[in-house]
């Protein structure tokens, strides 16, 4: 067991003892570059590498070495698929660095400040050689440049304030950044620093700026526009305290972003719900054309457009249609929704219950010799034709109606119905005498008519019982009851089949009955 815990021991030690000879080698030699699969475990050495430093100047150091090394990476991979990667790597070494150097003491800041001249001086180098980045990350190299541009600033002040005679390693010292050798000079030339060299922070809020973001027309906006003076805070974020030299006179006087876009002062659409704008008039009374409607612009129009408009009675409450239409001549002199509807004059159908009309003489003229009831009594309301009269309670035709020259003179309702005036058909209910009524034809049988006619047709005849065409089928041997004075003396013969009869007869054991018919048949019947 001891020697398993030994074995184990060692073991342990040895792979600890090689780890870190691997790390302090990664660290201090750097054999990779950004983009090799073995970079990650080299940078994880170096960032170890942090912790065996003594103290802040020197972990300052140890970060503005390494940023230096990552500049020469950035060189060494221009122009190929990892040179984003290695300026986004430096970019972070660098910031490290900043944070570093600002934990180090103040005494010891001219010493890491000419490192940092060093550095800032072999970055400025390697920028020199983008090529791909410029196109995949443009604001990347942006931001990194400015913030690389502020470093080379401070750095020149720095050493300018510590030698005002001699010229700083990256040129001459602008006049702005010259101390005026009175006391406080360092105080008043750090205050002269233009701000805006000065970046925000990566992902700060001030690099987003989300606190108004600067999107369209505001995107291409340089700092001094907005920020007069180097003055950052407080600047107002209403529309009108930028613009108000652009607001024309009599305008609007809300919010520019109630009608304004930040795309274009020309893009315009006003919300009339932000702006709680309810008193169309309150705005558009001049757009008003003469003779219009006094009313919301709103009952007409929509708040997208002028056009189209169409008046909405509803929204207007307007019930009143004579206050703002006139009429034509000789017209219906009620309300005009009586016939019309609020989406066209046409079509147009007079709604009688709406209007209330119920004398219909009032409004129209009857034709000459017409019925001079109420209208109602046969058309409706839809149309004059087709008429129906209603003969409800009515029993006196004539009193209507004029009946033609030699016509049947009782009540019309004897022969026609209230539907029509064809098929006609007479009630002979209660009625014998024919002859009060119809007139027989010459030579004619002097009987009554229902002797051989019936009441349905004239055509069909009834003799002893028996109903017969005019064609006078079936009607043999029974000439002489309507022509006495005309026939010759039938007997059944004459009519019946002899053979069909006398075997019948003979069935009945009736015997020897040639031309004896009328024995036994005297009225031309069967017994």
């Amino acid at each position: 067991m001891r020697k398993f815990l030994a074995l184990s021991l060692l073991i342990v030690f040895l792979l600890t003892l090689f780890s870190t000879s691997v790390g302090v080698y990664l660290a201090s030699a750097a054999p990779f570059r950004p983009g090799n699969l073995l970079f990650p475990v080299q940078r994880f050495a170096e960032d170890q590498g942090a912790l065996l430093t003594l103290n802040s100047t020197e972990r300052a150091q140890y970060y503005l070495s390494l940023t230096e090394r990552r500049a020469l990476d950035l060189a060494a991979l221009a122009g190929t698929e990892q040179e984003t990667l290695a300026l986004q790597i430096l970019d972070q070494a660098l910031d490290r660095a900043e944070a570093a150097m600002g934990e180090a003491p103040p005494s010891d800041l001219p010493l890491l400040i000419a490192h940092l001249s060093q550095v800032v001086a072999q970055i400025d180098t390697s920028l020199a050689y983008l090529n791909v980045s410029i196109k995949e990350a443009p604001d990347l190299v942006v931001a990194f440049k400015a913030q690389v541009a502020t470093l080379r600033a401070l750095v020149g002040l720095v050493q300018a304030l510590s030698n005002p005679s001699a010229s700083s390693p990256q040129g001459t010292v602008p006049m702005a950044l010259q101390p005026q050798g009175t006391p406080g000079a360092t105080a008043t030339a750090i205050a002269t620093i233009d701000p805006h060299l000065v970046i925000f922070p990566p992902g700060s809020g001030g690099a987003e700026h989300a606190f108004f973001p600067l999107v369209d027309g505001h995107g291409n906006l340089q700092c001094e526009q907005c920020h007069q003076a180097g003055q950052f805070a407080g600047t107002p974020r209403d529309c009108i305290a930028c613009h108000r030299n652009v607001l024309p006179a009599n305008h609007y006087q809300g919010d520019c972003a109630s009608c304004h876009t930040l795309a274009s002062w020309k893009d315009i659409h006003f919300d009339h719900k932000l702006a709680g704008a309810r008193d169309c008039a309150a705005c558009h009374n001049r757009d008003k054309p003469a003779n219009h409607y006094a009313g919301q612009c709103s009952a007409c129009h929509s708040t997208q457009a002028w056009k189209p408009a169409r008046f909405n009675h509803e929204v207007a409450g307007a019930r009143d249609c004579q206050s703002c239409h006139r009429r034509p001549a000789n017209h219906f002199n009620g309300q005009c929704s009586a016939c019309h509807n609020t989406r066209a004059w046409k079509p147009a159908g007079f709604n009688h219950e709406v209007a209330g009309a119920r004398d219909c003489q009032a409004c129209h003229n009857r034709p000459a010799n017409h019925y001079s009831g109420q209208c109602s009594n046969c058309h409706n309301t839809s149309a004059w034709k087709p008429a129906r009269f209603d003969h409800t309670g009515l029993t006196d035709c004539q009193s209507c109606h004029n009946r033609p020259a030699n016509h049947y003179s009782g009540q019309c309702s004897n022969c026609h119905n209230t539907s029509a005036w064809k098929p006609a058909r007479f009630d002979h209910t209660g009625l014998t005498d024919c002859q009060s009524c119809h007139n027989r034809p010459a030579d004619h049988w002097s009987g009554q008519c229902s002797k051989c006619h019936n009441t349905s047709n004239w055509s069909d005849i009834s003799v002893s019982g028996h109903t017969f065409p005019m064609d006078h089928k079936g009607a043999k041997g029974q000439c002489s009851r309507c022509h006495p004075a005309k026939t010759p003396n039938y007997t059944c013969y004459n009519c019946h089949d002899k053979a069909k009869t006398e075997q019948k007869h003979a069935e009945k054991n009736i015997f020897d009955v040639a031309n004896r018919c009328a024995e036994c048949h005297p009225n031309g019947k069967k017994d």
